[in-house]
């Protein structure tokens, strides 16, 4: 396979030549129709109604779940108001003070060799 950039873009690729097959794909139309023994414009085929049913199929999906995320947030959140106000922050607080304590005591009483 032979393939060629455009001049002034050389990520672009513009034609390829497959000799093997005796065929090439160009993207522009400066190649000489008559030296080619058929042409195939590959944009007629885009602009037919090419209506693929699984296409639809997967845009439903994708909508209904995006309608149950929704459900399932706005639910999440009706329960949020349920144990919120019974949470004990102050409560987790005093613990988490406590542990820091315990280990603080079991750094010092390390270094000095003593067990716990």
């Amino acid at each position: 396979m032979e393939y060629y950039h455009h001049p002034l873009d050389p990520d672009d690729i513009e034609h390829l030549i497959l000799p093997d097959v005796d065929a090439a794909i160009v993207t522009r139309e400066n190649i000489a129709n008559d030296e080619c023994e058929a042409v195939y414009n590959l944009n007629d085929n885009l602009k037919k109604n090419n209506h693929i049913p699984e296409e639809d199929k997967m845009n439903e999906l994708i909508i209904g779940s995006m309608e149950n995320l929704h459900r399932a947030n706005k639910l999440h959140h009706e329960l949020e108001n349920y144990y919120t106000p019974h949470l004990n922050f102050e409560g987790v607080n005093k613990r988490l003070d406590e542990v820091i304590i315990e280990i603080n005591q079991w750094e010092t009483a390390s270094k000095e060799g003593l067990r716990c």
